[in-house]
């Protein structure tokens, strides 16, 4: 429950760091609206307005309204334990919520709706970051069985000759995505049912190239969780992998890694930078840097390779995180996905 918590709350604030393209595939988009993610591989259509800046981490489906305003909205899946209420999962998580953020309930148990999925609770809370103070609306949702979690979060303190706060100036836009949002079946079928296409050494073609901007071949012992905008898989022992294209505004790479390090300290412990902004070859990108961090999270210590690239004037990042204890496992794989990726 906690790291669920951790990872929806890092994915908020660390939203305006990175920038990722949604799938846009063949789907109506209500007017003022752009598709942010969605698909059979998801779950759902995510929409947002047409003028925020779509921002999907992970399988965090995002968007925010600019570098400046610090006002996102986001959808995720999420966990249920076996009859767990929405009051129970709130509380649980509530109380794995950082000490220091100051967590106040607004309005709890709300009964409501999010899109098409009519069995949703919210909850409105505010905290206190970096001696900023942020407000959010978040709703829990089930639909055929599944669970999602929308998030909407703003700065709550009004600026100098400012009549709203900039959660009360976005709130309309945040409401237009709740009603926007489309639940759909989930595809959940196996590698080998979507019949992905098999390289000599027996790698999958897990990414629509078109859609991502590169070609992804992915190692046998990795199973992909997401093939859209954003390819992530997993391994039995946890080890994960993830790729996207992303662009970042206003910073240079060293400056995004450094921000990075800072937001992932508020969570996580013991954060150790091992390499940083090392030149790489990777792929057939024009420039690429390599990082390599630890960090403990719940008593256990994870070890990343990350690189960022840049190609045909598009960003790229790929990461891999594991145990740090078994990090050494996949690092062959690792090499071998990352010579075979092409950037178009």
């Amino acid at each position: 429950m906690k790291k669920r918590w951790l990872a929806l709350l890092l994915s908020a604030l660390l939203l305006f760091s990175l920038v990722s393209c949604g799938q846009k595939g063949e789907v109506e988009i209500p007017d003022g609206m752009q598709l942010a993610a969605g698909g059979t591989d998801l779950g759902y259509y995510f929409f947002v307005p047409e003028e925020w800046t779509v921002s999907n981490l992970g399988n965090v489906s995002a968007a925010y309204v600019s570098p400046l305003t610090p006002a996102s909205v986001s959808l995720s899946a999420t966990e249920l334990a076996d009859g767990e209420s929405a009051a129970d999962y709130f509380e649980k998580s509530f109380a794995s919520f950082p000490e220091g953020f100051g967590l106040t309930k607004v309005e709890e148990g709300t009964a409501c709706t999010l899109g098409n999925a009519e069995d949703a609770v919210s909850y409105v809370y505010t905290y206190t970051y970096q001696e900023k103070s942020f407000r959010t609306l978040q709703i829990l949702a089930k639909f055929e069985g599944r669970a999602y979690l929308y998030t909407y979060t703003a700065p709550d303190t009004k600026a100098d000759g400012a009549e709203k706060t900039p959660y009360e100036t976005y709130a309309e836009k945040a409401r237009s995505v709740v009603s926007a949002i489309k639940f759909i079946e989930k595809e959940d079928k196996t590698p080998e049912e979507k019949h992905y296409e098999t390289d000599a050494d027996g790698y999958l073609l897990v990414s629509d190239g078109v859609v991502t901007g590169f070609d992804f071949y992915l190692a046998p012992a990795f199973t992909p969780t997401l093939t859209t905008g954003i390819i992530g898989a997993v391994a039995e022992d946890g080890a994960s992998v993830t790729m996207s294209e992303a662009t970042r505004t206003g910073v240079s790479v060293a400056d995004y890694f450094k921000e990075r390090c800072e937001e992932l300290s508020a969570f996580v412990t013991e954060l150790t930078v091992l390499r940083e902004n090392e030149e790489i070859t990777f792929a057939n990108a024009k420039r690429a840097r390599a990082y390599e961090y630890t960090y403990r999270l719940d008593g256990e210590v994870y070890h990343v390779y990350q690189v960022l690239s840049v190609a045909s004037l598009k960003g790229f990042v790929f990461t891999y995180t594991e145990k740090d204890a078994d990090y050494p496992s996949h690092l062959d794989e690792v090499t071998k996905m990352t010579e075979k990726i092409h950037i178009r």
